[in-house]
């Protein structure tokens, strides 16, 4: 079965998603020009192939930490960014919190027990 445009647009960025992932590299590898990438992605997702990019490696980083991961630097890593402070600048620009502060935030109500526990007594 053949790929429609829109999903090898996010099976390009997936594949390449550990790697320092640009809108050049995405457009070279779907062998389409900058404009070309540009158009489809306005088309299928209404926003840019940049923000697509940033999203998806958000959007990643985001389970990592609900599945336990609790280090910044090599979080920003596994998502393909090379500078943790443009991690963690992104990370905030679309969750609108730090990645450390969203990390404790997590781990805070992880470890919250319901008020109306009922206590068993042998």
């Amino acid at each position: 079965m053949e790929q429609t445009e829109k999903e090898r647009i996010m099976a390009t960025v997936q594949k390449h998603m550990k790697e320092n992932l640009n809108v050049e590299m995405l457009a070279k590898e779907m062998f389409m020009s900058r404009s070309s990438l540009q158009r489809a992605c306005l088309r299928h997702f209404q926003t840019g192939p940049k923000e697509i990019i940033t999203s998806y490696k958000i959007q990643h980083a985001v389970r990592m930490i609900e599945f336990g991961s609790n280090n910044v630097a090599s979080l920003a890593y596994a998502v393909g960014y090379t500078n943790v402070n443009n991690f963690i600048a992104a990370f905030k620009r679309m969750m609108g919190t730090t990645p450390k502060e969203f990390m404790k935030r997590r781990h805070a109500e992880n470890q919250k027990l319901p008020n109306e526990v009922p206590l068993l007594v042998a």
